[in-house]
């Protein structure tokens, strides 16, 4: 059964037509293949918001031949993904028309930006194990290419990296997928989330494998190494997209799995609480100390996904509900937040913010729109990630869990860490001294200023009116949320604007006594020499020096605590040490074939 008629069907062809096509038109002509690119992506965003609406809370079944193992469905839950994907989706799209300029194979590159684009709408689509696994490599494809797009040493050593360690992890996934198969006797996820198959204890070790595969691409600590190589390694576009969405991808189906299909196990709510607890202070700690602006956001999205993965764990509706308002919240300000680092490499050239300063008068927009994704992802009132911070939080004061003061106590100081790091940002490269990278900088083009404005504009949409998408995004994804206390978004809005007015009249009118400004001094030494300054960047690097946390930062520096590296040691270790069996005599190997085929057969027989 294939639904043509629907558009979300359509949805599932438009990008993979788009990648087809755009290197053609490109070959023609240049504007004719952005113009194209442009609206496709606008289309898809068209068609994922006309059949998210058509939904009505209710399932759409879009293709469905289980005897091919190919289902594909619309559920309000798939729903929310597909429009968050189209919408970054687009954005990307057109920041790439100016920020790519000065690259070259660019038909490659719009081709493996609408097959990423396709590639993860499909995965989210997916309704069969193995018609997920498919879209999921595909996406792991894609996103490697566009990783590795500049061909530098050390894009290709990222990607790389990326890619064994998610191939790794889709590995121990499909595992599991195999195992589910064979003892459930289908992949069909609604089939497995009606029959709580996964709940039999002597079943729910597969849940490890899903973990696994789920856990590296979403950037969850400590399978979470790879993210902040690889985010910024790629094009800034393509990072808004590897960290707005793709790695949601494997939050979402954290989400289908542990939520989905498994009742409330005590085990696992300890397991992923403890995980999303670590995964917010590592995150958190290592950004507090980086340089690199993008390195830096890619760090925060670690910390980020450690809330969402807490909410998951307490395997509450309340819990569940904040995690996946946060999860929408943060593909929209960790995507503006690439965007607008993207908009200040593009203008200065580098991204080590020691180099950035006074660009709050040179770049006004990208500084309003970066300062408002900045807030929202500090969970500053009223923006949205501050009222998806506020239900985690009560969850975990709701939570029977022994262990959930503990947990909640993480959770504040990961929002402190957050304040402290995503400051240390905006007081360097906007509020500090003129360099000589930001001197001529200047406001970038509509193409790229139109999907920062609109992003903040849905970051504070979601903060002041949280009521409309728990109304009508969660609750039809996830059933009746009961909300404990009482915070009045649209009032608490008006209030502090009224607060912020009233200062600001106060600034404004003229004091009745003068004052006499004078140069900072001490000890009769002028201090405005710029031998006296302290940057932004310089005062966290203190902390690399405290006694509790230098050994941390230094293994971490030297990637001892990277698994990456771990897991390449161990192998080097076992090559040497099994290097006298590589003795290059065929002889030799065939005796060594011989057993191993010996083996198995026993293993086998043995078994019957």
């Amino acid at each position: 059964m294939v639904a043509w008629s629907e558009p979300a069907f359509w949805l599932l062809l438009l990008p993979f037509g788009a990648a087809l096509i755009s290197p053609l038109l490109g070959l023609v002509n240049r504007r004719l293949r952005n113009g194209f690119v442009g609206l496709a992506a606008l289309g898809v965003l068209a068609l994922a918001l006309l059949a998210f609406s058509r939904l009505d809370g209710g399932r759409l079944e879009l293709v469905s031949l289980p005897q091919y193992h190919i289902i594909f469905r619309l559920d309000p839950l798939s729903g929310i993904m597909a429009s968050l994907i189209s919408l970054l989706g687009a954005a990307a799209a057109f920041s790439s028309f100016r920020y790519m300029e000065r690259y070259s194979r660019l038909n490659q590159y719009y081709a493996l930006l609408m097959l990423f684009l396709g590639a993860m709408i499909g995965a989210v689509l997916a309704a069969d194990l193995f018609t997920m696994f498919v879209l999921w490599e595909l996406m792991t494809l894609a996103a490697f290419f566009l990783v590795i797009f500049d061909e530098k040493p050390e894009s290709m050593a990222a990607g790389i990296k990326y890619l064994v360690m998610s191939e790794a992890g889709a590995l121990a996934m499909l595992a599991g997928m195999i195992l589910t198969q064979w003892f459930a006797g289908t992949a069909d996820i609604l089939e497995l989330a009606r029959s709580r198959f996964l709940a039999d204890p002597a079943i729910a070790g597969f849940l490890v494998l899903f973990l696994l595969g789920l856990g590296v691409k979403a950037g969850m600590a400590p399978l979470h190494t790879w993210l902040p190589d690889a985010h910024p390694a790629a094009p800034s576009p393509i990072s808004a997209l590897l960290s707005g969405v793709m790695i949601k991808v494997g939050l979402f189906w954290m989400v289908r799995v542990f939520s989905e299909m498994l009742p409330p196990i005590l085990t696992w709510q300890l397991v992923l609480t403890l995980l999303g607890a670590a995964t917010i202070l590592v995150g958190g700690m290592v950004a507090l100390v980086q340089t690199d602006i993008k390195r830096l956001i890619a760090y925060s999205s670690i910390s980020q996904i450690g809330y969402i993965i807490l909410g998951l764990g307490l395997a509450t509706s309340l819990g569940t509900a904040g995690a996946l308002y946060h999860l929408v919240n943060h593909a929209l300000f960790k995507g503006l937040l690439f965007l607008g680092a993207g908009a200040i490499i593009y203008r200065c050239g580098t991204r080590n913010l020691e180099e950035l300063g006074g660009l709050g008068q040179r770049m006004p927009l990208t500084f309003a729109c970066f300062l408002v994704a900045a807030l929202s992802l500090s969970g500053v009132p009223p923006l949205g990630g501050f009222y998806s911070k506020w239900m985690v939080y009560q969850a975990l004061v709701e939570s029977k869990l022994a262990i959930a003061p503990l947990l909640l106590g993480v959770a504040l100081a990961g929002t402190a860490l957050t304040l402290a790091y995503i400051l240390k940002v905006v007081f360097t490269a906007f509020f500090g001294p003129e360099t000589p990278a930001s001197r001529e900088a200047q406001e970038v083009g509509l193409t790229m200023a139109i999907p920062m404005a609109l992003l903040a504009a849905l970051c504070i949409f979601l903060g002041v009116f949280p009521s409309w998408p728990i109304r009508n995004l969660i609750e039809p994804a996830l059933g009746r949320i009961r909300l404990v206390g009482v915070w009045d978004a649209p009032l608490a809005t008006g209030l502090l604007l009224l607060g912020l007015a009233i200062g600001l009249l106060i600034y404004l009118v003229p004091r009745a006594i003068r004052v006499r400004p004078v140069p900072a001094f001490l000890g009769g030494e002028s201090l405005a020499g710029e031998d006296t300054r302290v940057r932004g960047t310089e005062i966290y690097g203190s902390l690399m020096s405290l006694k509790a946390l230098e050994r941390f930062y230094r293994q971490q520096g030297l990637g001892n605590l990277d698994i990456y590296n771990i897991a390449r040691g161990i192998r080097g270790g076992l090559t040497r040490a099994l290097r006298w069996a590589h003795s290059g005599l065929l002889p030799n190997y065939i005796a060594w074939v011989l057993a191993g085929l010996i083996l198995i057969l026993f293993l086998i027989l043995g078994g019957r």
